[in-house]
């Protein structure tokens, strides 16, 4: 960048902003891509989750339609050694769906953490880059504050020059 127009000043003030705005920009975009890979990570896991709980609803329905089906037979049953037969059928099921709620509940315990653990790496991230930004305005702040000190001090010692001059010409004129 030409800013030799503003000045030495002025244009080491430019040249340190863009160079700044650049890093940040550089910063910036790497923690998009971080950003997009987690979500796309999240977006696949919802998907994995989501396999899990078709999956989970469909034997859960299968079992509660196998379960129906020992309970008729079992109605219909007419020796006790049959009657026994289903009723250990029937609670096999029984332990068999209470093993899906618990494998379905431990799936929805694991996708609940990775997702919070996806979500507390986005707002690092996040975090991060609202300091980076802060951190920039404050340097950058503080770097004009300097300028503008020096622009002041340059333009007081002009206006003070002029100043005197007039200050010993009407000193001049009064005696």
């Amino acid at each position: 960048f030409n800013f030799d127009e503003a000045g030495l000043a002025g244009s080491l003030v430019l040249e340190r902003a863009m160079q700044e705005a650049e890093n940040y920009i550089a910063e910036r975009k790497k923690y998009n891509q971080d950003i997009e890979q987690i979500n796309s990570e999240i977006t696949q896991e919802d998907m994995a989750y989501r396999e899990i709980t078709k999956e989970y609803n469909r034997q859960m329905q299968v079992s509660k339609e196998t379960f129906a089906n020992f309970k008729s037979q079992l109605e219909t049953a007419s020796s006790t050694i049959e009657t026994n037969y289903l009723k250990k059928q029937q609670q096999q099921e029984l332990d068999r769906q209470r093993n899906l709620e618990r494998d379905f509940d431990t799936a929805t315990e694991r996708h609940k953490k990775v997702i919070e653990s996806y979500q507390a790496e986005l707002d690092s991230i996040d975090n991060f880059v609202a300091e980076s930004r802060k951190s920039l305005q404050d340097a950058m702040m503080a770097e004009f504050a300097t300028y503008n000190v020096k622009v002041y001090d340059e333009v007081k010692k002009v206006v003070d020059e002029r100043e005197k001059d007039k200050y010993e010409k009407t000193k001049q004129e009064i005696k």
